[in-house]
């Protein structure tokens, strides 16, 4: 008998969704990061890629979906789990051109990619479909004793299908370098960020900053994360 078990189903549909290839879109070309833009997020430290996994849950909440940071070196190629869409934490879908310039410290979203829910992978393209369509969006919220990450303790980072709120919200801040770097992200504030700067990101609700250890590691249906 040939027939698959509804286990077996359900794995391969999960890992053809998230493997599918992707892209980094990008709604203009003139190097600078925008809503609707297709990126993916590369953590310094451990070379890994912040990836996704729609179909698993990352706590009691069956909302709320597991991340984690892939090895960015096993993939060649963007893939759906690590690539993410920035969306704007305005519900206007009318936003001016200006309006749609990701900036430092200026709240934003981050989206898991369209393949992952069906939808075209360009589906930007099209007069600010990504205001409307559905979203899977990066969150957190503050740890407590009973809300933690089961691995390394702390605050647990996941992806969530309810709307937007104020624990969806997140800002790119410029990375400390020197003891300026209060000044640096006080006058920069507001200033577009261009393609392939390295940011911080922090939570907006808590303002905890997105983090991940290498000594914090968790077999997953992807290997080693």
């Amino acid at each position: 008998d040939d027939a698959k078990s509804p286990v077996r189903e359900k794995y391969d549909e999960k890992m053809r969704a998230c493997n599918q290839k992707a892209r980094h879109l990008l709604r203009e070309e003139d190097g600078l990061l925008r809503h609707g833009d297709h990126i993916s997020l590369l953590h310094a430290n451990t070379g890994g890629l912040l990836s996704c996994d729609p179909y698993e849950s990352a706590t009691n909440d069956p909302a709320e979906k597991a991340t984690s940071v892939s090895k960015a070196i096993l993939q060649s190629t963007p893939i759906a789990r690590n690539t993410f869409v920035i969306v704007p934490v305005n519900k206007e879908d009318n936003l001016k051109d200006e309006d749609q310039l990701l900036r430092w410290g200026i709240p934003f979203q981050l989206s898991c990619c369209p393949l992952l829910y069906g939808r075209p992978e360009d589906s930007f393209k099209e007069k600010a479909t990504y205001g409307r369509e559905k979203k899977l969006l990066l969150a957190s919220t503050i740890k407590t004793e009973h809300r933690m990450s089961p691995l390394s303790c702390e605050q647990v980072v996941y992806l969530t299908e309810r709307e937007s709120s104020y624990d969806t919200h997140w800002v790119a801040q410029m990375p400390a370098k020197t003891k300026n770097s209060g000044f640096d992200r006080f006058v920069n504030k507001g200033t577009p960020i261009p393609v392939g700067e390295r940011i911080v990101l922090q939570h907006c609700a808590t303002q905890k900053m997105l983090a991940s250890d290498a000594n914090n590691v968790i077999s997953t249906d992807f290997g080693s994360e």
